[in-house]
């Protein structure tokens, strides 16, 4: 903007400056174009000398020098200017906007009644223009009358959406909620304002977080079910809210007359239509129709067509799914065939798999049924080909694209009709096949029901149809012309989790099985998008040096080879960290200076979520009782690490780096064997998990901390944790089965405390609680563990308290 304003002035200038020359009249538009300039440079000094120079014969020029001279805080003549501006300009409505800014600067420099009354001025010559009534609506409610806010707001939305009015409603709303105006008024806005934007979810989530902020949270699913109900049609925003807590038969039943009166409308009977044509190949008859219906009414639409989406598990379909499938002409007995070879390992990574070290045979176990729905990976490298049967007719058909559309890999074959094969889950697992025209999904049975929901499938195939549209000709080009194309290139795709956990764990490791395998000649480049927390990939896969890595824009849709026949996309992924890739990892960092002691024992601090309620003073006494029985003991406090490359804390994470810096920092001042700890905190996660090679035993909270040690240590660990998280055999839980080599930790369960925090509202994880721990109880275990690694024990005095 401001480049463009640059160039703008100099031309202006230069043309000024030659017309004062050969003494020539400049035109009547210059000085209001020169102002113009400066406003959008913000350079309020000049375009009030411009705006000065012209406003008494020209007011829009006085409408400039209001708003500079309010930049500047002269705000006196501020209202001068745009009450003359307006006595010659109250009959041009074209000009309303202009006040409304105008305006808008003045309240931000002065919200006096005197500058109140010049606005309202300006509004009676403007009455039905929305800002200026949207304006008084946010007076109105910062000043408590929220029966005037509400009815002017209502009269400014009318009766239909209107673009850029979300924000203007925001304001008003927040300006009740600072004078804690009822809750009745508030919700009241909240209805009116997700009737007027019935596409925008986050209007919705923040109507769901003032219930639950107001003590109502019980109410939610309430409140909106009645809100639903009470509508005509679909309410998108409203359903998506619901999909969580209620399931999908609930809502087609809840709701059925609402779904039939949403999908008969003309519109979206319009939409299904190209839809439909785009599923079977064939002419569009109006273009960028499928584009111009909002996202998450088109996720509505591909949600409820024909009756609704269905799901069968095609390898264990029941008798009616059986005779449905017949009915469709699908050739489930030869998909079943199909998929039962499909989802093996090749004999190479079974063997590979069968010699590894693991924590227990039932991590080994689950380890191989995981890795079986990652295999399909390898052989699309391996080959350039990814070929799946034709539905209908049984024949081996060739996938004519690949493209990511929120987090799903998404692979487009051609039978009878577009049928689409699609993976999911941080490790890429092989989901399900999805047939449009059925709305019909074949659940391959890969243990993520939620990622193969109706909610899901519908949101990655509306971005998917505007897709195709968009590029419509060589989206037909590309699925006519699949079967005759050779073997392709593989462009990978390094995941965008912003989790370094799921780097190592998910991505890394179809990373491996490729430079394992020798198929780093098939590749022709790695694109990423986000945080590299380890760096390069390239330093720890030395079979892509070479390879062009390129960053693309961190979007919905990862399409870095749209529709083409020489590359195809592919995110390879995995559950299974070698020990050999993850010391190359480890061995990022250099040489480290590991402290001189022993016993070396790693202890991780938390906080926010999962975290020891107390930690501080539990760390102290924990501490105190290794030294007490190992004099020589060392210590080594995790809490931050930055991604490797990166020197400066992201702002999005300060205010939580200060907290657990300041913490860590407590706790060496505060002990009286500070000179035996070193802190781990701002290292960079190479540097830090290189330390934990060399430890003799760990105590860590559940979760990214304790992988960044628990992954690459043999050493023993204590992981501690909220009732919720110790379901189910000890063997599979978080952190004991991942990493080739390590061991299962001994997990100890505290006394909740609170329900710990979340970053935002649509922050879904589980098992949040914050927890009491008794640090007796861990310095026991801790010394015990130490014990059976053949650490003898040293003591100077002990004495446990009774």
């Amino acid at each position: 903007m401001n480049g463009h304003a640059n160039e703008a002035e100099k031309l202006l200038l230069k043309a000024g400056a030659m017309a004062d020359l050969v003494g020539a009249q400049l035109p009547d538009w210059y000085d209001t174009e020169l102002a113009s300039v400066y406003v959008a440079k913000a350079d309020w000094l000049n375009a009030i000398r411009v705006a000065m120079r012209g406003s008494a014969s020209k007011p829009a020029l006085g409408l400039v020098a209001a708003r500079a001279s309010a930049k500047l805080g002269q705000i006196a003549e501020a209202r001068q200017f745009y009450v003359h501006a307006l006595r010659q300009l109250r009959s041009d409505h074209t000009r309303a906007e202009a006040f409304r800014a105008a305006a808008v600067d003045m309240l931000n420099a002065d919200a006096s009644e005197e500058t109140w009354k010049c606005v309202n001025e300006a509004a009676g010559s403007f009455p039905n223009h929305l800002p200026f009534l949207t304006l008084a609506a946010e007076r109105a409610a910062s000043q408590g009358n929220w029966e005037v806010a509400t009815a002017l707001l209502r009269k400014a939305g009318g009766s239909s959406p209107l673009p850029g009015m979300l924000g203007a409603y925001r304001r008003v709303i927040e300006a009740l909620r600072s004078v804690n105006a009822p809750f009745e008024a508030v919700d009241d806005i909240y209805r009116y304002v997700i009737l007027q934007n019935s596409d925008d979810r986050s209007i919705c989530n923040e109507w769901i977080s003032y219930i639950g902020a107001t003590g109502r949270k019980g109410d939610v699913v309430t409140l909106l079910s009645e809100l639903q109900v009470n509508a005509k049609s679909i309410i998108p925003s409203v359903i998506l809210c619901l999909t969580d807590p209620c399931s999908e038969a609930e809502i087609k039943e809840r709701f059925a007359k609402q779904i039939d009166i949403f999908t008969e409308g003309d519109v979206l009977k319009q939409y299904t239509s190209a839809i439909a044509n785009i599923a079977t190949f064939t002419f569009l008859s109006k273009t960028n129709l499928v584009a111009s219906v909002p996202h998450n009414t088109a996720h509505m639409v591909v949600r409820f067509n024909r009756g609704g989406m269905r799901s069968i598990k095609i390898m264990r379909p029941n008798r009616d799914d059986e005779e449905y499938l017949s009915s469709l002409g699908i050739q489930w007995q030869v998909l079943q065939g199909f998929f039962s070879d499909f989802l093996q390992l090749a004999s190479s990574r079974e063997l590979e798999l069968d010699q590894a070290i693991y924590s227990s045979t039932v991590a080994k176990e689950h380890i191989h049924l995981l890795e079986r729905y990652t295999a399909y990976q390898d052989r699309i490298v391996s080959s350039g080909v990814f070929e799946l049967p034709d539905p209908w007719s049984g024949r081996s058909t060739k996938a004519f694209d690949s493209v990511v559309i929120h987090d799903r890999q998404v692979f487009s074959f051609r039978g009878k009709s577009l049928f689409i094969f699609m993976s999911g889950g941080a490790g890429g697992k092989a989901l399900c096949i999805y047939i449009p025209t059925h709305n019909l999904v074949l659940d391959l049975e890969a243990r993520l029901p939620r990622h193969i929901g109706p909610a899901y499938i519908s949101n990655v195939m509306a971005v998917y149809y505007k897709r195709a549209e968009k590029a419509y000709s060589r989206y037909l080009e590309a699925s006519a012309g699949a079967e005759d194309a050779g073997p392709r290139k593989v462009v990978l795709f390094h995941g965008k989790i912003e989790n370094f956990a799921h780097h190592l764990f998910n991505f890394y490791p179809g990373f491996e099985r490729i430079n394992k395998a020798d198929l780093a000649e098939n590749v022709s480049r790695i694109v990423y998008s986000g945080t590299l927390y380890f760096g390069d990939p390239r330093l720890v896969f030395r079979c892509f040096y070479g390879k062009p890595l390129e960053k693309v824009e961190n979007k919905v849709v990862i399409d870095p080879c749209p529709f083409s026949m020489k590359e195809m996309l592919v995110q390879p992924g995995g559950y299974f960290m070698s020990r050999y890739m993850l010391n190359r990892v480890a061995q990022l960092a250099g040489e480290i200076e590991i402290p001189a002691g022993k016993p070396l024992v790693w202890i991780g601090v938390r906080i926010g979520d999962k975290s020891w309620i107390g930690q501080q003073e539990g760390i102290i006494r924990i501490i105190a009782r290794v030294v007490d029985t190992h004099p020589g003991a060392r210590f080594l406090i995790d809490a931050f690490s930055l991604p490797s490359g990166i020197h400066q804390v992201p702002p999005a994470w300060a205010a939580a780096y200060q907290k657990l810096d300041m913490m860590v920092n407590s706790i060496i001042s505060q002990s009286e064997h500070s000179d035996a700890i070193t802190s781990l905190v701002g290292r960079s996660l190479s540097e830090t998990v290189a330390y934990a090679r060399h430890i003799d035993a760990y105590v860590s909270p559940l979760g990214t901390t304790q992988h960044k040690v628990g992954w690459f240590t043999e050493a023993p660990g204590i992981v501690y944790t909220s009732p919720g998280f110790v379901a189910g055999p000890v063997e599979k839980r978080v952190g004991a089965w991942e990493a080739e080599g390590s061991q299962v930790p001994l997990y100890i369960v505290g006394d909740v405390v609170d329900e710990g925090e979340r970053r935002n509202f649509s922050d879904m994880r589980l098992h949040l609680q914050n927890v009491q721990l008794d640090p007796e109880i861990i310095a026991d275990e801790l010394l015990k563990l130490l014990l059976e690694r053949g650490i003898s024990a040293n003591p100077r005095t002990y004495r446990r308290d009774t």
